[in-house]
C-alpha cells in the first residue's frame, strides 16, 4: 500500500493531524514537545481511494537513550515511506531545525511535500513565502485545530486502493486481536518487538517508555492475529500529568476491546494487588485472560512454583492459565502463544442444545442447588446464547435463590467439561412466571 510518513519538529501538529486525515483520537494531543516516540499507523480513505498514514516523534538534536531511539523510530518511518510530509509551524515560521531537517529528507531520495500547519489567523500568502527557501512544492497550508485544508492533503496524498489492499485489510480485520497489558516495565514492548521480529517499539528500562498504544498484525508460526501493545499502568494516584492519564484511559479501553489479553509481570516482583484488579476488570468485560510472568530467568524453579501456587490461591475460580517467559531471550513465547489462542478459541467455542442440558443434568445429580425442602431452586434446562464470552440461559424456577457458591460451581463445571480455559464464563438465569400469582 502507499505509504506517507509525517516528519518535522515537535509540537508542529504532527499527532493533531495524523488523528484528523485517519479520522480518529488514537494518537495523544499535547501542548507538551517530545509526547509521541513509537510510529503509528493509521488508514486515509478518501472518496475510493486510500493510503497508509505515519505518524512520528519530531526530529531533533536532543541527548538521551529515550530520545536517540524515538530519532531512529522516525528514521525506520522515512525508510519505509513511499512520500515524505514535513510538517512546518506557521506561527514559529522557519527555523535552522527545519533547515536541517529538510536536508536529511532530500538525503533521503523521497519525494516530498510541505505541510504549513497552525495557519490560524494569519495571510496564507504570508504564510507560504516564509518557507519558500526550504524549496518544496506542493504547499499544503492547513489548521488542525479548525479542520483547514484537509480535504485537499488527504485527496493529494492518497492514491487508488488496489484490490490485494482491500483484501488485506478485511482479513486484518478478522484475525484475533490479542493485547499486552501490564504495569509499566513489565516488558511488553519487549515481547511486542520479540513476536514482531523488528524494532517496533521503543524498548527501555526506563518506565513508562511507552505512551501510544500500537496495534500491528503479527505471525507466529502457524498463527496469525492483531497484536496490540498498551502504555504500561500505574495506581490512579501516582498518575500526575493529564498525556499518561489520558493514556492510561486510551490503553485501557483499547485492551478491553481485544479478544485476549496477556496481562504481563515482572516474575522477580511478583503479581501485585493492581495486576490483580486488573486481571478482576478483564474478566468481568467477558474477556480472555492469560497471565505471563516474564523475566523467568531471575528466578530459581522454587520461587516460580511458589508464585504459581500464590496465583492459584489468588485466582481459584477463572480457569486462568500462567505463562513464564523471558521476552528479552525469547524463551516459553511459543507457549505463551498457544494458550493466547486456546483462551480465544474457547470463547469463540459453541455448544448445542442437548449437549448444553446432557451438563446440566450431569452437574445437578453431582451437586443439588441448597435451599429449604420444598423451596429448593429448580434448574430445568439450558442453552448457549452467545459467544465471546461463552454465555449461557438458564431456565426454571426461584434462580434468584440461587447461591454465589452454586454459581462458581456450575461455572467450573462446564469450563471443565466443556475445556474453556482463560475465559470468562456468562449466565442469565431465567425464572419461569407462575400463572397463579395476580
Amino acid at each position: 500500500m502507499f505509504t506517507v510518513a509525517l516528519v518535522g519538529r515537535p509540537n508542529v501538529g504532527k499527532s493533531s493531524l495524523f488523528n484528523l486525515l485517519v479520522r480518529c483520537r488514537d494518537a495523544i494531543v499535547s501542548d507538551q514537545p517530545g509526547l509521541t516516540r513509537d510510529r503509528r499507523y493509521g488508514l486515509v480513505n478518501h472518496l475510493d481511494r486510500c493510503c497508509l498514514l505515519i505518524d512520528t516523534a519530531g526530529l531533533f538534536s536532543a541527548k538521551g537513550e529515550l530520545n536517540h531511539l524515538a530519532q531512529k523510530q522516525t528514521n525506520y518511518a522515512i525508510e519505509e515511506a513511499d512520500l515524505l510530509l514535513l510538517v512546518v509551524s506557521a506561527r514559529d515560521g522557519i527555523t535552522t531545525t527545519d533547515e536541517t531537517i529538510m536536508r536529511q529528507l532530500r538525503r533521503s531520495g523521497k519525494p516530498t511535500h510541505l505541510i504549513v500547519n497552525k495557519i490560524d489567523g494569519l495571510e496564507r500568502q504570508n504564510a507560504e513565502l516564509q518557507f519558500a527557501s526550504l524549496g518544496l512544492r506542493p504547499c499544503f497550508v492547513t489548521s488542525a485545530s479548525h479542520n483547514v485544508g484537509m480535504r485537499e492533503l488527504a485527496k493529494a496524498i492518497s492514491r487508488p486502493l488496489a484490490e490485494d489492499d482491500g483484501q488485506r485489510r478485511e482479513q486484518s480485520d478478522k484475525l484475533p486481536r490479542i493485547a499486552l497489558l501490564g504495569r509499566p516495565n513489565s516488558g511488553k514492548s519487549t515481547l511486542f518487538n520479540r513476536l514482531l521480529g523488528q524494532e517496533r517499539a521503543i524498548s527501555s528500562p526506563v518506565p513508562g517508555t511507552t505512551r501510544d498504544s500500537i496495534v500491528m498484525p503479527c505471525d507466529h508460526g502457524d498463527e496469525s492475529f492483531t497484536l496490540i501493545d498498551t502504555a504500561g499502568l500505574r495506581r490512579r494516584r501516582k498518575v500526575s500529568s493529564a498525556p499518561e492519564k489520558i493514556s492510561a484511559i486510551k490503553s485501557l479501553a483499547l485492551a478491553l476491546n481485544a479478544d485476549v489479553i496477556i496481562l504481563l509481570y515482572a516474575a522477580d516482583q511478583g503479581l501485585s494487588s493492581q495486576d490483580l484488579a486488573l486481571a478482576g476488570k478483564v474478566l468481568d468485560a467477558g474477556r480472555s485472560l492469560v497471565l505471563a510472568a516474564n523475566k523467568r530467568d531471575l528466578l530459581d524453579r522454587k520461587s516460580l512454583q511458589d508464585m504459581s501456587d500464590q496465583i492459584k490461591r489468588a485466582l481459584p475460580f477463572t480457569g486462568v492459565e500462567l505463562c513464564c517467559l523471558s521476552a528479552l531471550r525469547g524463551k516459553g513465547i511459543d507457549r505463551l502463544i498457544a494458550s493466547a489462542m486456546r483462551a480465544y478459541r474457547a470463547a469463540g467455542k459453541r455448544v448445542s442444545a442437548n449437549e448444553c442440558n446432557r451438563l446440566l443434568r450431569m452437574a445437578l445429580q453431582r451437586h443439588h442447588p441448597d435451599g429449604a425442602r420444598g423451596k429448593r431452586p429448580k434448574l430445568r434446562y439450558m442453552h448457549q446464547g452467545g459467544i465471546r464470552p461463552p454465555l449461557f440461559i438458564v431456565h426454571g424456577s426461584r434462580l434468584d435463590k440461587l447461591s454465589p457458591a452454586y454459581r462458581r460451581y456450575l461455572e467450573n463445571f462446564l469450563r471443565r467439561e466443556l475445556d474453556l480455559p482463560g475465559t470468562a464464563i456468562a449466565f442469565r438465569f431465567r425464572n419461569k412466571d407462575n400463572p397463579y400469582v395476580a
